[in-house]
Parts: structure tokens; sequence; C-alpha cells
């Protein structure tokens, strides 16, 4: 069961139309702010639903190869 302020390891598989990452844990759904398709990363759970998670980055593992450093500060 997820609850709010835990931490998990996650890798994200997709985008979903608002952005943000799509992943799993424990079979359930976990967008993921702040993650790209390929990352693998360590989040917090900020919100849970009966039938998905929101989660935001807190530590990127291993970047994807479509993460980009931006142009700007």
């Amino acid at each position: 069961m997820l609850e709010i302020g835990q931490i998990h390891t996650v890798k994200c598989e997709e985008m979903n139309n608002l952005g943000n990452s799509v992943c799993h844990i424990d079979g359930i759904v976990v967008f993921v702010i702040g993650g790209v398709v390929g990352d693998t990363a360590r989040v917090r759970i900020e919100k849970v639903n009966s039938t998905y998670a929101i989660a935001r980055t807190v530590e990127i593992i291993a970047p994807s190869p479509y993460r980009i450093e931006p142009k700007c500060q």
C-alpha cells in the first residue's frame, strides 16, 4: 500500500498528456512530476487515490537518453 511521503525507486515507462511520466509501483500507476521516459529515479509519493498515485522526483539515479540540459539557468 502506498502512503504519502514514502520514497520509492522507479523506472519511468511512458509520458501522459500532462507531461508527467508514468511508472508502476506494486501494480499501481504512479504519475511522476519531473520524470522523463527512461529515467530511473527516486520519487516521493504526494497523493494517493484508489486507482493511481502522484509523486514528485527527488533524485535522478540514471538519466534518460531523452533528458537534455536546459539552455538557460
